[in-house]
């Protein structure tokens, strides 16, 4: 029988689970990485991502019921909510996991595990959270897909030292103590706050967060698509009866700029920008990475309450059309475009 972990610190406020990780290994006076690993996840130290491996290992050595840790630690301290609304829905249930989390932890592209591996702190947020929590550590809100600013000071998020340019993320290792600063002597908390960023940095790391946080169900990627196509007709981006989607590319061109985009999304910045926009699915969700999800419906909807408003009604019309009694095909279609326009 394994042993339980008796002592894990409580989550802060919107941390992720490598910061709540090294937080152990800080407290609990272990000597090695090594140690903290063996303690909590029975191995040898591994490189954290986006939704950690052996998260169920933990889970298991917790006190409590092992589902309701999983759940508790993947839904607290993982961007995986997020994911959400953007992954599709699995007909088949995955091993180790409840039938909802199964859906999104193994539906999350390799790609988005692969690519998305960094540590990105707000210097003004590292000040306040020691202020007001007693400890600064790293948010789960600051390492979204695509988020280059911080929701709360519109400060730009950095992911290495500005003195020496050691990245703050390393794998296969704990994070740095934001408290003891970086080897060459540079501290965060004696540090100037970071660079103040434009308009719209800010407010899509708003809807980002609010997004996180607000925990919205899995959805069908047909009422995804068809959500954001009725959106965007209402916004005049109209192609006959069908969303025209490079009305659709110009515009989130010329709100968020050539710079930005290219900073958040690396395939825009490669110049790889033909059907940048795919409403198609493949194995039962939208070819498209989150952070492009992210840039559409905060294009679309400016924010999560209407996203979510929409999702629901969207969701309403598909059930209630997938319920309806055969008809014939002319009259069938006639109830489409009712529906759609």
């Amino acid at each position: 029988m394994p042993k339980i972990i008796l002592f894990f610190p409580m989550s802060m406020p919107d941390e992720t689970l490598h910061s709540r990780i090294t937080r152990y290994h800080l407290l609990s006076g272990n000597k090695t990485e090594n140690d903290t690993f063996k303690d909590l996840f029975g191995t040898t130290p591994f490189a954290f991502k986006i939704i950690p491996k052996k998260t169920e290992n933990l889970a298991n050595l917790l006190p409590g019921d092992r589902e309701e840790n999983l759940n508790e630690l993947l839904t607290n301290n993982t961007i995986l909510p997020l994911y959400k609304p953007f992954v599709g829905i699995s007909k088949v249930a995955v091993g180790g996991f409840s039938d909802s989390l199964a859906s999104t932890v193994a539906r999350v592209p390799r790609r988005e595990v692969s690519v998305h591996s960094m540590a990105k702190i707000c210097l003004s947020c590292t000040q306040s959270d020691l202020i007001e929590n007693g400890y600064s550590y790293w948010h789960r809100a600051h390492h979204i897909p695509g988020v280059t600013a911080c929701w709360r000071h519109s400060e730009e998020l950095i992911q290495a030292c500005p003195s020496c340019s050691h990245p703050f993320y390393r794998s296969n290792k704990l994070l740095p103590s934001l408290t003891s600063g970086c080897v060459c002597g540079w501290r965060p908390l004696s540090s100037s706050t970071g660079d103040i960023v434009t308009e719209v940095e800010h407010k899509f790391a708003i809807f980002a967060k609010d997004l996180l946080h607000r925990d919205l169900p899995a959805v069908d990627c047909e009422i995804l698509s068809a959500c954001y196509r009725r959106q965007a007709r209402k916004l005049g981006f109209l192609h006959g009866q069908f969303m025209a989607t490079n009305k659709l590319f110009e515009s989130i061109q010329s709100e968020f700029g050539t710079d930005l985009l290219s900073k958040m999304d690396k395939a825009f910045a490669a110049g790889k920008r033909f059907q940048w926009i795919r409403t198609t699915a493949n194995n039962g969700q939208m070819d498209m990475p989150i952070t492009r999800h992210l840039i559409i419906s905060y294009h679309l909807f400016r924010d999560v309450d209407n996203f979510e408003k929409s999702l629901a009604h969207e969701s309403l019309l598909f059930k209630t059309t997938e319920n309806a009694p055969p008809q014939k095909p002319s009259v069938r279609r006639q109830l489409q475009r009712c529906a759609i326009a």
